[in-house]
């Protein structure tokens, strides 16, 4: 019997992993950590939660099921990429941004957990040559996530929404202009605010952002006996995150900084409006800074925040992939040809 390419555990999604468009780069990224954590479910094995506490960040244990807030292999579950989050729809003027992946019941149509993906390789260039204890992941955060970010906080925290209302335009409020001098002069109103958001926040924090890791051997293009793992953040640790980043680069208008700026002006636009005009607040708020990437955060600046046995020496051994990628799944897989990878994966072109 003839057995298709699939990917473990996502026989009800929204894309066709049968057929070779199933494995495009854009396409794979998010699915494989899915089913990732699928495998992860059947294995018994918990994700890295990063969860803030009163002064840094902590790990706890949270099982596949509890993220997903359903069984991710139940029938009625349903993978749908690229998708709107129906239950975020309110909070928005025209189309909602879509999530990274929603996860659905298909019998009731009700959308139980939605988050943006994040696969990152290990080590990166900024950790590369340093001791495996100290490696870490680089992490590159598109506008949309800072826009999913603010809609997070609103709905997360129904309760809040008069006393966060009262702290953002407290703030917003004493900036009449919001050109890069004036930013700069007010940055530290703008991180208290954010710290604010984080305090007031602590108890009732929840799963954010999919940060899957696939660790390499050092610099080269292949997988560590040791591969893979899964993190997750919580959208008050992803504060944190945006936090330390604008603080490294204070003196100037960097992409975290504006970064800031967009998660309090897209705040700000639900306070007075009642939804979030996010088109307008990431076009008028440029700061002179390119919109192709909102910020992104290098393994030393990710280090601290991922730090532990699970980052060191990821859970999943490289062979599980066999359980994973199905059907011969990795023959259809359409990978960036790049020559510098193939010069260093092919040595005995050099042997005299």
């Amino acid at each position: 019997m003839t057995v298709s390419p699939a990917l473990f555990g996502l026989q009800h999604a929204n894309r066709d992993f049968s057929k070779p468009e199933g494995w495009s780069k854009n396409n794979f990224n998010t699915a494989f950590p899915v089913a990732l954590l699928c495998y992860m479910h059947v294995a018994a094995l918990s994700t890295v939660y990063i969860v803030a506490n009163s002064s840094a960040t902590q790990h706890e244990s949270l099982p596949v099921e509890t993220l997903m807030r359903q069984n991710p292999l139940a029938p009625t579950t349903y993978y749908a990429f690229e998708s709107d989050f129906v239950p975020y729809r309110p909070y928005v003027v025209g189309h909602l941004p879509r999530s990274d992946v929603v996860v659905m019941n298909q019998a009731s149509g009700i959308c139980h957990s939605a988050f943006e993906i994040k696969l990152t390789a290990l080590p990166d260039n900024a950790t590369a040559a340093l001791p495996d204890q100290q490696q870490s992941c680089e992490l590159v955060i598109r506008p949309d996530t800072i826009v999913q970010l603010a809609i997070t906080l609103l709905h997360a925290y129904p309760q809040q929404r008069v006393a966060l209302s009262d702290s953002v335009l407290s703030v917003s409020q004493r900036i009449a202009v919001w050109d890069d001098e004036t930013i700069l002069e007010n940055l530290p109103l703008l991180v208290s605010l954010a710290q604010e958001l984080v305090a007031t926040r602590i108890a009732f924090q929840t799963p954010f952002m999919l940060q899957p890791i696939w660790k390499t051997e050092g610099k080269k293009s292949r997988l560590n006996q040791h591969a893979f793992d899964v993190f997750v953040w919580s959208d008050v640790a992803f504060i944190r995150l945006l936090v330390k980043a604008v603080a490294r680069e204070k003196s100037r208008i960097s992409r975290p900084v504006r970064a800031l700026v967009w998660l309090i002006k897209l705040l700000e636009s639900y306070c007075l409006q009642g939804r979030i005009d996010y088109l307008s607040v990431l076009d008028e708020f440029t700061l002179s800074t390119k919109n192709d990437k909102a910020f992104s955060a290098n393994g030393l600046a990710t280090h601290p925040f991922l730090a532990s046995q699970q980052l060191t020496q990821p859970r999943i051994e490289r062979d599980a992939l066999r359980h994973i990628i199905l059907g011969g799944g990795q023959h259809l897989l359409s990978p960036e040809r790049r020559l510098d990878a193939v010069i260093a994966n092919m040595p005995e072109l050099f042997d005299s």
